[in-house]
C-alpha cells in the first residue's frame, strides 16, 4: 500500500526502498529489503535501486572492481565505485622507490603496463611488486664498459624456475642485465663482498629458458670472491 504522497519515494515499510520500486519488481513490500541480494549477482537491492539495475535479473548489475598492491599502488582510470557493464578501465602499476612491478594476479595476468580491464563481471586485480632485480623480469641495468655496484640481497628471494648458479641452489639472488657496448673479453667480480657469493652470466629472455655463459663460486680464494670472464659481442 502507498499513501499517495509521492509514489517515487513512499517507503511505508521503512526499508529505504521506494514502495513503488518494490511493487514493480517484487509485487509486494515484504519479499525483499535493501540489504538482500535477491538475484545473487553480488550487488544488494539498495545498490541496484541506486544504480538503476534490475534486482531480479542476475545479468543486470554494475560490476565492482577491487584492486590491491603492496610496495606500490595501482592508478585506476576511471576510478568509480561501480561500472556500467562493458566499461574499459585502465590500471597502471606504480612502484615504491626501490621496488619494481612484476606481474598482475587474481583476475588479470601478464605484465601489461598499463592494463586494460573490461568490466564484464566483478573483478579483483592485484599488482605484485618486488625489490628491483629480485626477479629476472625486473633485472637492474648495467651500462658501459666499467661499473661498480653496491648492493645487498637482504629480503631478496629465489624465483620459481631460476637456475642453480654455479651449480649451487643458493637461496636469494639479484639480477642485472648488461648489453655489451663493444666486442671483447669482459670480467665480472664480487671481490670485496662481505658475504659468500655465487656469480653467473646467461643469455636469454625468460628465467626458465636461459643459456649459461659462465659461473663461479669463490675462485679468487677466501669465501667472498667470485669472478667470471667471457667473450661478449655487440
Amino acid at each position: 500500500r502507498m499513501d499517495g504522497r509521492n509514489p517515487a519515494t513512499d517507503d511505508n515499510d521503512g526499508d529505504t526502498l521506494p514502495d513503488a520500486w518494490e511493487l514493480y519488481y517484487f509485487g509486494n513490500l515484504t519479499k525483499a529489503n535493501a540489504t538482500m541480494d535477491s538475484d545473487n549477482d553480488a550487488v544488494n537491492n539498495g545498490n541496484e535501486f541506486q544504480e538503476g539495475t534490475d534486482p531480479t535479473d542476475s545479468a543486470s548489475f554494475q560490476p565492482r572492481l577491487s584492486v590491491a598492491a603492496f610496495h606500490g599502488y595501482i592508478a585506476v582510470q576511471p576510478n568509480l565505485s561501480s561500472y556500467p557493464l562493458g566499461t574499459d578501465v585502465t590500471l597502471t602499476p606504480v612502484a615504491d622507490p626501490g621496488y619494481a612491478f612484476v606481474r598482475w594476479i587474481c583476475d588479470a595476468q601478464g605484465r601489461a603496463q598499463p592494463l586494460i580491464v573490461t568490466m564484464n563481471a566483478h573483478k579483483v586485480v592485484q599488482a605484485e611488486f618486488k625489490l628491483s632485480g629480485d626477479e629476472f623480469v625486473t633485472a637492474q641495468p648495467i651500462y658501459g664498459t666499467s661499473a661498480r655496484i653496491d648492493a645487498s640481497n637482504v629480503s631478496y628471494t629465489k624465483e620459481a624456475g631460476e637456475p642453480n648458479h654455479a651449480g649451487n641452489p643458493g637461496g636469494k639472488s639479484i639480477w642485472w642485465v648488461w648489453t655489451a657496448p663493444v666486442t671483447g673479453s669482459v670480467t665480472f667480480s664480487t671481490a670485496g663482498s662481505a658475504f659468500t657469493t655465487l656469480l653467473a652470466a646467461y643469455t636469454g629472455s625468460s628465467v626458465d629458458g636461459l643459456t649459461p655463459i659462465a659461473s663461479d663460486i669463490n675462485s679468487l680464494g677466501g669465501t667472498n670472491r667470485s669472478r667470471i670472464t667471457f667473450n661478449a659481442g655487440t
